[in-house]
Formats: structure tokens, C-alpha cells, sequence
């Protein structure tokens, strides 16, 4: 992976993180999963159920994308700094 690539990486997985981490995307994640539970809890239709499976699905592939960025970034930031380390023994 070249230099530009790395570092665009990195900047994704950091902004990821603080998606993840902000309050805001916090509480929303939080309650919107606890919504979705109660009333997929309390449907009494089969569809009404359903939909509610594929919004948390939706919302919790959502959330493993961020996730996956941050990951990728740590792997990015460890290449980068193994890059820097060969550079400098010459």
C-alpha cells in the first residue's frame, strides 16, 4: 500500500472512532437498538417483526463498518510505522 493510501486509511479509521465514541451516534445506536427491540417484543404481525430484524441488521452492519474502518486503520497506522522503521535503518 503506498504512503497516500496509508495515510487516508488512517484518517478514515480515526474519524470512524470518533463516530463510534460521539454521544450523539452513541445514544442514537443505543436507542435505536432498545426500539427495535421493544417492538419487535411486542408485534404482534410477522412483517411488523421482520422489519424490525432488517433495521437492526441495517443498523448493526452500520456500526461493524465503523468498526471495520478503525481496524483498518490500526493495520495502516502499524504498516506505516514498520515502513518508517526500515527507512530509517537505510
Amino acid at each position: 500500500m503506498d504512503e497516500h493510501r496509508l495515510r487516508r486509511e488512517i484518517a478514515k479509521g480515526y474519524e470512524a472512532q470518533s463516530l463510534l465514541e460521539h454521544p450523539l451516534l452513541v445514544d442514537c445506536f443505543t436507542g435505536l437498538k432498545r426500539r427495535y427491540q421493544d417492538v419487535w417484543l411486542g408485534a404482534q404481525e410477522a412483517e411488523q417483526r421482520e422489519q424490525c430484524w432488517h433495521d437492526m441488521q441495517a443498523l448493526l452492519r452500520l456500526e461493524a463498518q465503523l468498526q471495520e474502518w478503525v481496524i483498518s486503520a490500526e493495520m495502516a497506522a502499524q504498516q506505516q510505522q514498520e515502513r518508517e522503521a526500515r527507512n530509517e535503518r537505510g
